[in-house]
């Protein structure tokens, strides 16, 4: 993580911040719910990619805009919730994780269209990834953002019997949270 915040994150957090930034002018426009009309499915994957490790800035503004601009793409791209967190499911930074599954609870909530096969892979796999294990991964807003998509889904739905849902509510068997 050091080493990677001291090429990527400072980097990131002084030329992104720049108003003549491509990147900055895209973050900000596609923020503001423009559509990615002259992207293809690969280029909206690979921005979806790009602004995924945006999370990692130690700035506030950037890592908020990023994250409404993901909700943005997704909400539009739903099939790319579970594949984004998949592709990031081993990084070594839990605040990236963390706010992915914010990010993409907040997708659900925006989607404008139907999406009941993606929505019910995504669920399945946020209940495999997180509560169907020995330890529940040790972070609180982690945990509360994939029992919201379940429970969105299961609101919506009505059809997630493949679950154990008494799992996805505490109390979850994990490693203490250390007490700051």
């Amino acid at each position: 993580l050091t080493h990677r915040d001291y090429l990527w994150t400072t980097y990131i957090n002084d030329y992104l911040m720049d108003e003549n930034s491509r990147i900055f002018y895209l973050i900000k426009t596609l923020a503001q719910g423009e559509n990615l009309i002259s992207f293809n499915g690969s280029n909206v994957e690979l921005v979806s990619i790009l602004f995924s490790w945006l999370l990692t800035s130690s700035n506030i503004v950037l890592r908020d805009t990023a994250s409404r601009t993901l909700i943005e793409i997704l909400k539009q791209h739903f099939y790319l919730c579970k594949s984004l967190l998949l592709m990031f499911e081993n990084v070594n930074d839990p605040y990236v994780i963390q706010r992915l599954y914010a990010i993409v609870f907040g997708a659900c909530t925006k989607m404008r269209e139907e999406h009941h096969s993606e929505y019910h892979e995504l669920a399945i796999y946020v209940y495999n990834t997180i509560f169907d294990k020995d330890l529940v991964y040790p972070d609180i807003l982690l945990r509360e953002y994939a029992k919201l998509i379940i429970e969105l889904y299961m609101h919506q739905y009505h059809d997630l019997e493949e679950i154990n849902i008494e799992a996805i509510y505490p109390p979850y068997k994990s490693v203490p949270i250390p007490t700051i």
